[in-house]
């Protein structure tokens, strides 16, 4: 894999997110602010998840809920203790797409399954540093 500086791979995080909410603009989506600085969109898609702090990390399905550019809500079957770094992938079916990493902040028992708050992390060096260890994709930052 092709090594770049954090702050390169900061910005190819950065770009996912927002050729996300560029893709999926003419989706219905329901906006509201609720007590974050940023504004939620309500989203309902796939996505892939896998934990960066263990040896092996594995997919694990997801359905977003809602994303701000500040971090997603989703439902799991899995649960996630609080301060987890993850890995999303929002573009579930592009294996070349990159994860984005993100912390969990909240994680509550939901009727279909658990209801996962994570904050997006794309400045923080110990985050990249894992999803660089997990990706088989060279980065072009």
């Amino acid at each position: 894999m092709q090594s770049t500086s954090n702050n390169s791979l900061s910005r190819v995080f950065e770009r996912e997110i927002a050729r996300f909410f560029e893709a999926t603009s003419g989706t219905r989506q329901d906006l509201y602010r609720n007590r974050r600085h940023d504004q939620r969109q309500h989203r309902e898609c796939p996505l892939l998840v896998a934990r960066l702090d263990v040896s092996s990390a594995t997919d694990i399905a997801g359905t977003l809920v809602d994303i701000s550019e500040s971090g997603v809500g989703f439902l799991c079957d899995a649960g996630f203790r609080t301060g987890t770094l993850l890995g999303i992938r929002l573009f579930w079916s592009d294996v070349c797409s990159p994860r984005i990493p993100a912390i969990v902040r909240h994680c509550d028992i939901h009727p279909e399954g658990f209801l996962i708050g994570a904050e997006f992390a794309v400045g923080d060096p110990r985050a990249a540093a894992a999803i660089e260890a997990i990706s088989t994709t060279d980065w072009h930052g």
